[in-house]
């Protein structure tokens, strides 16, 4: 990994990686937050955007271009940050945050 600019990681909601929850976290989730689930689906090419969402994140935090990189994972972070808060509206704290890499 990069362990020159990652000093810790915290984990939670952990899964098996199956297909199914994977199905589970990148389509059947979104029915609980459909404002959140739009713009997770908006973040991959139009023609991505009704086929396997974890492959095209893939992809997407995969490309040459940093900005798109980047763009991925902060769309995928904001995702992650709607559909595990424990409270309506919650806000992930700055600590949870992706920052750039200085």
């Amino acid at each position: 990994m990069h362990s020159n600019r990652v000093s810790e990681a915290i984990f939670f909601s952990i899964t098996a990686g199956t297909r199914k929850e994977l199905d589970w976290i990148t389509r059947q989730a979104g029915r609980f937050f459909p404002e959140a689930w739009a713009n997770f689906q908006d973040g991959v090419p139009v023609t991505d955007r009704d086929g396997d969402l974890a492959d095209a994140y893939a992809r997407l935090l995969a490309s040459p271009d940093p900005g798109v990189r980047e763009k991925a994972a902060r769309d995928w972070c904001a995702w992650e940050a709607a559909h595990v808060a424990i409270r309506p509206g919650q806000r992930p704290s700055a600590r949870g945050l992706m920052r750039p890499a200085v």
